[in-house]
């Protein structure tokens, strides 16, 4: 039996001047200086691109499902995103999901969280998947913002989110397939990034 990379078809996406121009100004450069918060260069996430020395890794990511089967790697990426993405499988109720926590950033309460996203159908089902921000505060999980991903082909997706000082005791960044049981398949993330804006 093979891994899910096997069963997932390679996608060959054709990048057009403007998403190269947009990859540019994202800032999708390993950047991040380890040890020091807020980090230099501006990503919150430290593994953006869920990969370290070309092997794939979760590492700072939790995952909020025990079945494995449901949080897996592909080697199917969008322009810059190096040799892995995760892939979120899409199951009714308990999908594929994985969470990052961090502290807020003291003195600053905007983010924008950004990712890529591609949805993988299996079957005749649509596929998809969300990424989302949440807080917590004396352990109340509250969702701020959310965006959908259904595109099958590499789409990059952003937004910006307020989260007032003393409001939170962590923030939560939230990648999952989609929850419903009109989907399979599986959501593909690479180049995630929270950061700070004025």
């Amino acid at each position: 039996m093979g891994t899910l990379a096997t069963y997932l078809p390679r996608a060959s996406t054709l990048v057009s001047l403007s998403t190269a121009i947009l990859l540019a100004l994202t800032g999708c450069s390993d950047n991040t200086i380890y040890g020091v918060w807020p980090p230099a260069g501006g990503n919150l996430i430290s593994n953006e691109s869920f990969e370290y020395k070309n092997a794939p890794t979760l590492d700072g990511w939790t995952v909020v499902i025990d079945d494995t089967a449901y949080v897996n790697f592909v080697n199917d990426v969008p322009p810059g995103g190096g040799m892995y993405s995760v892939a979120l499988r899409n199951v009714w109720t308990f999908p594929g999901t994985i969470r990052y926590s961090l502290p807020p950033v003291p003195g600053r309460d905007r983010y924008r969280l950004a990712v890529w996203g591609k949805a993988v159908r299996t079957g005749g089902l649509f596929a998809g998947g969300w990424m989302s921000v949440h807080t917590t505060k004396n352990g109340v999980d509250t969702l701020h913002r959310y965006l959908h991903f259904s595109d099958s082909v590499w789409t990059y997706g952003q937004f910006d989110v307020t989260i007032p000082a003393g409001t939170a005791d962590s923030i939560i960044v939230q990648l999952q397939g989609n929850p419903d049981q009109w989907s399979s398949g599986y959501i593909l993330f690479d180049l995630c990034s929270l950061e700070t804006i004025p």
